[in-house]
């Protein structure tokens, strides 16, 4: 992967969503969704809720996958014309830090300089919208598992196998290496780095490749 040029920094992300067990689907951030929509309409947040758990513009939120200190992942259904339907990934911000000006503007920041990434070992980020006052970036929906539930002890297997962890491996060092070396639209480098690259962040997919997300 690339390195750090000197004296020239390079771009950070805010940390990502890593992942909880089983949590609930009313999450905070979800009702402060709930908030705004019954403000708009005049109805209780109880009310909101039903609105605002299912739909984020275009995208229905199914079920939330992963949270973190500044985010959550989740599960949902893109729908559009003549029947189109597919599944994604929905990152939101946290509904405790959705009025953090800093935190948007990083939220965005982070958003528009993946969706340049385009990588067979890169989690691809589709969208970027906002709808009732909170932003949120659309991304693939891996099916899968990230690495770190496959490296937690099981009585399915006990390590993992070196061929396997050598392409684990050698698929984020490719993703890593698509994202160092990721340039503006004049050609410039854009000295991007990824700040949390943890067992969290690699998506191991049913098709064997290894993903970089967030």
């Amino acid at each position: 992967s690339g390195s750090c040029t000197p004296g020239r920094p390079r771009r950070a992300a805010p940390r990502a969503a890593s992942p909880s067990a089983e949590p609930p689907i009313i999450s905070a951030t979800m009702m402060a969704v709930a908030t705004r929509v019954g403000r708009r309409k005049g109805q209780s947040p109880a009310r909101g809720a039903a609105e605002a758990k299912l739909a984020l513009g275009r995208y229905k939120l199914l079920l939330r996958i992963a949270v973190g200190g500044q985010g959550e992942v989740w599960a949902a259904e893109q729908s559009g014309d003549l029947g189109f339907r597919r599944l994604v990934a929905i990152k939101l911000i946290r509904g405790d830090r959705a009025d953090d000006a800093a935190m948007r503007r990083m939220f965005l920041d982070e958003g528009r300089l993946a969706s340049r990434i385009h990588h067979a070992h890169v989690v691809e980020t589709i969208d970027l919208g906002e709808e009732q006052g909170l932003v949120y970036q659309v991304m693939a929906l891996i099916d899968g598992a990230p690495l770190s539930a496959l490296l937690a002890p099981s009585p399915l297997h006990d390590v993992v196998d070196l061929g396997i962890a050598i392409r684990i491996v050698g698929d984020v060092l490719r993703g890593l290496h698509a994202a160092h070396e990721l340039k503006d639209d004049d050609g410039l480098d854009l000295h991007l780095i990824h700040r949390d690259v943890s067992t969290h962040n690699v998506l191991i997919g049913t098709d064997g490749l290894a993903k970089l997300a967030d």
